[in-house]
């Protein structure tokens, strides 16, 4: 018997059938599912879904397909169709076979054992013919085949892709995990369920985390649902207040996509303060009144005022008073009110907290307490405010001004000569009365009797001002500028009898002037800051050091050069002189730095008394020599001497302009201020009186601008001032301060036009002084280049050198050197002088001064006078021709310096912004513009191309041409002038800058470029004479 059994085979081909129908109908059902997602997509386009919606569009449609699955895989794979029925199949399908196979497979279902033979041979013959047929491809209808499931499972795969990735799918997939985290991750709601104070409002925001960025909230009010959208407030937040709650409500927020869930908000009665009283009590020494409050606002009291709360809160609340440094708790006793006083340090922010006894907290709105600072005096001297230069018998008129917040109780001058014990001048002993009989401002005068402080040659006598106010419990001084008096004798010149002994000048003018610099930084760091003062003792420490060393230098070279030995009183008061200033170097460093004072004073006057000595005894031995100097004619240091006298008398009267200008700003304020009060006659003839007494000033300084040459502009705009001061005056005596005030505006304009012409005056006298330094130094190179002419053509001739007057052509060449040395300190002088005024002047003098100073002239003169002393004329000339080349460059240099000068000053610019603020004041009140204006438009243009500025000279050129300004309105008149204001304000603090960094970078030069400077002219002077 065959072992092809049929049934068998029938059941295999049963489960095939049945696993590909599952296979096709699960390919079918995820068909669906895409094509209802893709639905679900576009119905989103049209209209957006609902998170929540599409979530449960797509999990029912899930659902759905899983249901159906597990329902069509019950029905295939648990009751599978037998093989009787497959038979029957494809017995319809080969009717050839006449049943035989279907017989055959039921037959072999039975049990063998009770079959008959002619059933067994049907069986058998079933089996033999068929029972390697492949039923299963015979089966399968054509929707099971292979490529049919081939292309299903392809469509599932092509729809899958933007089935599982639509927003449709991604909001279902969004809220999905939203529902596993058991939040919202598409929308934060802020505060969410909250409590509200009742009456109170409540703002709500939210943060739009993905879809759409704009909101609805659906809230509930008096048992109406009420929807409005929400506001953007930037950085995807939105936000929308529930004003005056006076019930619980509920709220949510919704987006197109999104929705929150239900808040509840629930109101309650806030604490809340019955009464409210701050005293804000400034100190007793300011004279101040106390500021009482009935209600938070914001305050600003002097520094150290108490602020005293009174405050009753409803039953059950606790008061704190919440600053920048924490919580500060309100005092309470029985039946009493809530008491607190606090000073606060520093200005801040303060609020009040009301807590209940649910522990429900309440703030106020932050109010601002500002501290009005207690500022230190000021003092300064205002006549004479520079160091000078007295005999012993000498008197000094000192004059200053001193003022005060809140009132003076002393002013003092502060003595102390050559180092010593420093004493102490009461000039207004105030006490320490009430605050309102202090003065808030003084101008203390005294004069200082050289003779009787027992002043002899060669002291030196330092002074400056002190002033104390009232503060308490610590008084704040203040120090003027510190200012020193030099003791010189008259000098005497006595002619000696014989030859003169040629002698090198000893220059120590540089020591002083550095170590007066080094006591004024030692009085600035007393007074400093802990952090600058320790910045400031380092920088005069090492200074100190420095200019020791410097001293010990100068002391050996002086030695070497006069041959004097070390026991000599010169040698001497040097040496002590630099012990003096390594003590006072030491001190500093131990931080003593005060103690430094007296021995840097004592080295100062040991400095001051060598140069007294030394004057004394050049002045006694000098007298003409033949074949020395320049030629005939004036002294140029004389022309030197008497020009510097003018520039400083030029210089003294400008300040004392600008001094003026800026009283007569103050006065002008005070006037202004006035105005807008109520009429006070006591105050206004004060203000009359100061006002008066300012035009006798400005009286005063007319006369000394009459004996100044060329200075009438500048008297004729003084005069101007001085008359508009007395009617001002006069209007405040009346009781018209606003109309004083315009009148002391004009007269602030016409001083600053005074010191404007003054400044061009002395820029003048500047560059005539820079160009003939520079026509010296020329001389000096066209004689220098004569000299090696004739050298050389000795050289080249020995029988007219043999009768060469080579001692004469040697003193030539030493009068030549000396005028260079001349030259040198000359400009050194003018350098140093020059530092503060016109820096960037300065600066190019001492970098010509660094150049002759690397070239250094003065060794080819010196070898060249020694070559002539051998008579070596051809030596000489090379070392003639070679100091005339560094000669002409040296006046080339100097010549470019005046380049530097500036084409106009800062006053200018002020006094010419001043004239614009009073044209358009003049515009506004409808004035017409006239020859001012044209004036005014011709100084801009002129302005402007001197700093290559298009645009103010435009400007200019409108506001300065006739035709041009009848045709402008004054609306555009009024605009010009303001666009040059702002030229003008951004010209002026570009100026200030360059000339704040221009200082800084001069006040930084140490004490060896002070030795380089002044004693270039000392180098290469070794080669000794061997006359």
């Amino acid at each position: 018997m065959t072992n092809n059994r049929l049934r068998p085979t029938l059941e295999r081909a049963a489960r095939t059938l049945a696993q590909r129908a599952l296979a096709f109908e699960a390919a079918a059902g995820l068909i669906v599912l895409c094509l209802l997602s893709l639905a679900a997509a576009l119905l989103n386009r049209w209209s957006p879904l609902q998170e929540a919606a599409a979530f449960g569009f797509h999990a029912a449609a899930g659902a759905c397909f899983l249901v159906w699955m597990s329902w069509r895989a019950l029905l295939h794979l648990r009751r599978p169709a037998g093989p009787d029925e497959l038979a029957a199949r494809l017995e319809r399908t080969h009717p050839e076979w006449m049943d035989a196979f279907a017989c055959a497979v039921e037959l072999e279902g039975r049990d063998p054992a009770r079959l008959r033979s002619l059933e067994r041979a049907v069986v058998e013959k079933a089996r033999v013919e068929l029972g390697g047929r492949d039923f299963t491809s015979e089966l399968l209808p054509p929707r099971l085949r292979t490529p049919a499931l081939l292309v299903a499972a392809g469509a599932v795969l092509l729809l899958a892709l933007p089935a599982f990735f639509n927003d449709g799918a991604r909001k279902a997939r969004y809220h999905a995990g939203d529902l596993l985290a058991g939040r919202s991750g598409g929308i934060e709601v802020r505060p969410g369920s909250a409590e509200v104070p009742r009456a109170g409002d409540l703002t709500i925001q939210a943060d739009i985390l993905r879809w759409e960025r704009e909101a609805r909230i659906d809230y509930y009010e008096d048992g109406e649902r009420h929807t409005y959208p929400m506001n953007p407030a930037g950085d995807g937040e939105l936000r929308f207040t529930l004003f005056e709650l006076n019930e619980g409500t509920r709220y949510r927020v919704v987006t197109p996509s999104l929705r929150s869930r239900w808040y509840s908000v629930d109101t309650y009665t806030p604490p809340a303060l019955e009464e409210y009283r701050l005293q804000a009590e400034p100190p007793a020494y300011t004279g101040q009144p106390v500021v009482s409050q009935s209600s938070p606002e914001d305050l600003r009291v002097p520094d150290g005022s108490t602020l005293r709360w009174t405050v009753r809160p409803g039953p059950g609340v606790t008061v704190a008073l919440e600053t920048e440094s924490g919580k500060i708790p309100f005092r309470v006793e029985a039946d009493e009110p809530a008491r607190l006083a606090w000073m606060p340090e520093v200005s801040q922010d303060w609020r009040l907290v009301l807590t209940d006894d649910a522990g429900r907290q309440v703030r106020t709105p932050p109010h601002r307490v500002e501290l009005i600072p207690d500022h230190p005096p000021t003092v300064e001297i205002t006549s004479p405010a520079r160091d000078l230069t007295l005999t012993p018998e000498g008197v000094l008129a000192i004059e200053g001004q001193a003022q005060d917040d809140y009132g003076l109780t002393r002013v003092s001058l502060v003595i102390s000569k050559s180092g010593r014990e420093r004493t102490y001048r009461v000039i207004w002993p105030g006490g320490s009365g009430p605050p309102e009989e202090l003065p808030l401002r003084l101008r203390p005068r005294t004069t200082l009797d050289l003779e009787s402080l027992g002043a002899s040659p060669g002291d030196v006598i330092s002074y400056f001002f002190t002033a104390t106010d009232n503060r308490r419990p610590n008084p704040q001084t203040a120090r003027s500028e510190i200012y020193f008096i030099e003791v010189r004798e008259e000098p005497e010149i006595v002619e000696q009898d014989g030859a003169p002994m040629e002698e090198e000048e000893i220059d120590l003018r540089a020591l002083v002037v550095e170590l007066k610099r080094l006591i004024r930084l030692t009085w600035e760091t007393v007074g400093a800051s802990e952090e600058r003062a320790e910045r400031l003792r380092e920088e005069l420490e090492m200074a100190l050091a420095e200019l020791r060393l410097e001293t010990i230098r100068r002391t050996a070279d002086i030695a070497e050069r006069t041959g004097l030995p070390e026991d000599h009183p010169l040698i001497a008061i040097l040496n002590r002189a630099a012990e003096r200033i390594g003590a006072a170097s030491r001190l500093a460093g131990l931080g003593m730095v005060e103690d430094s004072l007296d021995p840097q004073e004592q080295a100062l006057a040991d400095f001051v008394a060598i140069e007294n000595e030394l004057n004394r005894e050049q002045t006694r031995s000098r007298e003409p020599q033949e074949g020395t100097g320049s030629g005939e004619g004036a002294d140029p240091g004389e022309e030197s001497t008497a020009e510097a006298e003018a520039m400083e008398e030029m210089r003294q009267t400008a300040e004392a302009l600008r001094r003026m200008a800026d009283a007569q700003a103050a006065r002008n304020a005070a006037a202004s201020r006035q105005e807008g009060r109520a009429s006070d006659p006591e105050l206004e003839a004060e203000l009359a009186q100061r006002q008066r007494d300012l035009a006798a000033e400005a009286n005063a300084l007319r006369r000394r601008l009459d004996r100044l040459p060329g200075a009438e502009p500048s008297s004729l705009s003084v005069d101007s001032a001085a008359q508009t001061m007395e009617r001002a005056a006069g209007r405040l005596a009346r009781g018209d301060p606003g109309a004083a005030a315009r009148d002391g505006e004009r007269a602030r304009t016409d001083l600053l036009q005074a010191l404007s012409h003054l400044e061009t005056m002395m820029r003048q006298q500047l560059s005539q002084a820079l160009n003939r330094l520079a026509e010296q130094a020329g001389d000096l190179a066209g004689q220098q280049a004569a000299q090696a002419g004739e050298s050389r053509g000795l050289a080249e001739d020995p029988e007219a050198a043999a009768g060469a007057d080579a001692a004469g052509m040697r003193g030539a060449q030493r009068g030549l050197a000396q005028d260079y040395e001349d030259l040198l300190r000359q400009a050194a002088d003018m350098a140093l002088a020059l530092g503060e005024e016109h820096p960037e002047t300065a600066q190019a003098l001492r970098a010509a001064l660094a150049a002759a100073r690397e070239a250094d002239p003065s060794a080819d003169m010196t070898r060249a006078a020694n070559a002539l002393l051998y008579r070596r004329f051809d030596r000489a000339a090379d070392s003639q021709d070679a100091a005339a080349e560094q000669l002409a460059a040296f006046g080339e240099n100097l010549g470019r310096a005046v380049d530097t000068l500036p084409a106009f000053s800062r006053e200018e610019l002020v006094a010419l912004m001043e004239q614009i603020r009073q044209a358009r004041r003049e515009l506004q009140e409808g004035g017409e513009p006239g020859g001012e204006m044209q004036g005014l438009g011709r100084e801009l243009e002129r302005i402007g191309n001197a700093i290559r500025e298009p645009g103010l000279t435009e400007i200019g050129g409108a506001l300065g041409d006739p035709d041009q300004t009848a045709d402008l309105d004054a609306r555009r008149m009024d605009t010009l002038l303001q666009a040059a204001a702002r030229s003008l304000e951004n010209l002026l603090m570009s100026a200030e800058f360059r000339r704040q960094l221009e200082l800084r970078r001069a006040s930084a030069i140490p004490p060896e470029a002070y030795r380089d400077l002044i004693e270039s002219y000392f180098r290469n002077l070794g080669e000794a004479d061997t006359n």
